[in-house]
């Protein structure tokens, strides 16, 4: 700020001095007007060394000890108390004062009273020193309104100058501030959300692991006959399975947390991308006595991050199988539309209410059960969103309690836009 003031200032003082001395060369005072029309060059030296050379500290300082001589010999050559050389030290100490530190005040001060007291000295007990230049009236009423209009100019520049900059400075600590409480209610989210898998971890999965090792010491005492044990390794199953799936999800949203990876990029035909998943979840559905049924529309080939895409279909195929009760049906479709691919889960399982649907992409971390009981984390459906943003996807829900969903991703045939770029939005109808 001070050096934009020192600059602005530099510029009026010029204009002052060039008109000064035109006009003391004009009444012919000559020696005075030479003098001021020396130091506009003195002053474009110290410009120049400020704004271009970067010496803005020594250029303000030296500006300040020259000026102050020159204004006290002004004193001199132009008729002492009856000139106008009392407005400029006056403006000349407050361009000082704003331009210096707080350690400096008393240095400009003292050196402002200094040649003040000479100047009045002079000009009162010893007037018949100073020369009489004013050839008439009319001669020093022009050069003191002169003088004083430039000095008003040159307040004004100051305090304007030194306003814009506080406003300016006001509206970016209000931005900054409103950005800190933004970075500190999500901060206190994320260690909310984190003291909550803290929880989910030692209650949720401890819990899990306790029936495992009580079913394990069950088997290892040898007191089942051939239908129990079968009855146990299905249980065991079942149970690392969920404890698994849930795993899976915490340790997913913790890797999204912790970092932003980078886009893999590569070109696919959407049934090859799917194959390998669709073969894990038919057999995971049928174990739930669940029929999963695939129609391909199209086959696009589709230019995405398909480990982000198969993560977002992984999970909206386990909720299917989750929420869908056994002997239910899921279909899974694929179909092009212009430029983008849509890939759609229909169930026909327990839907969603109304206050489901308006929660339900929400970085929300709980218990949730499935038709049998199966335990989960309430994760699943964020990291979808989330990753589907990355690849410039939307997902879209239609749900009607007790009648089953569609969860769809309407995803860009050809990625190619910048991660950072990157927008997703979430649309949801009951």
């Amino acid at each position: 700020m001070e050096k934009v003031i020192f600059h602005g200032i530099a510029i009026i003082i010029l204009i002052y001095l060039l008109s000064m001395s035109a006009f003391n060369l004009m009444y012919e005072q000559y020696f005075l007007g030479s003098l001021l029309f020396i130091m506009c060059f003195v002053l474009i030296i110290f410009y120049y060394k400020s704004r271009f050379r970067g010496r803005y500290k020594t250029s303000y300082l030296l500006f300040g000890m020259i000026c102050y001589p020159i204004i006290g010999l002004n004193f001199y050559l132009n008729d002492g108390m009856d000139g106008p050389s009392a407005y400029v030290f006056l403006m000349f100490h407050i361009i000082m004062m704003v331009l210096s530190s707080r350690k400096q005040y008393l240095l400009w001060i003292l050196y402002n009273a200094f040649f003040v007291s000479i100047a009045l000295y002079m000009g009162m007990f010893h007037p018949e020193l100073i020369p009489n230049v004013y050839l008439d009236t009319q001669h020093q009423f022009w050069d003191h309104l002169i003088t004083y209009v430039v000095s008003l100019f040159g307040i004004y520049a100051i305090i304007g100058t030194l306003k814009r900059f506080y406003e300016l400075q006001k509206r970016k600590n209000e931005k900054n501030s409103l950005e800190l409480r933004e970075v500190n209610h999500l901060l206190k989210n994320s260690n909310e959300q984190k003291n909550k898998v803290m929880a989910l971890i030692s209650h949720d999965i401890r819990s899990p692991l306790n029936s495992i090792t009580g079913i394990l010491e069950v088997v290892q005492a040898g007191d089942m006959d051939k239908k129990e044990m079968e009855q146990v390794w299905k249980e065991l199953l079942t149970i690392t399975a969920n404890t698994t799936r849930m795993l899976d999800n915490i340790l997913e949203w913790a890797s999204y947390e912790m970092r932003e990876e980078e886009l893999n990029v590569t070109e696919n035909d959407v049934r090859s991308a799917c194959a390998s998943i669709l073969s894990v979840f038919t057999v995971l559905a049928s174990h739930k006595d669940i029929q999963l049924v695939t129609i391909y529309r199209d086959n696009p080939i589709v230019k995405t991050d398909f480990g982000r895409m198969t993560l977002v279909v992984r999970n909206l195929l386990q909720n299917a199988i989750k929420f869908t009760p056994a002997g239910g049906e899921i279909t899974f479709t694929v179909i092009q539309v212009e430029e983008q691919v849509k890939i759609s889960v229909s169930d026909n399982g327990i839907g969603l209410n109304q206050e489901q649907l308006d929660s339900l992409f929400l970085l929300n971390i709980k218990s949730t059960y499935g038709t049998k009981m199966e335990k989960g984390t309430g994760l699943g459906l964020y990291l979808s969103l989330e990753n589907a943003k990355k690849i410039g996807a939307d997902i879209s829900v239609e749900s009607k309690e007790g009648e089953g969903s569609t969860f769809t991703i309407t995803l860009p045939r050809l990625l190619e836009t910048e991660p950072e770029e990157l927008s997703g939005r979430q649309m949801v109808r009951r």
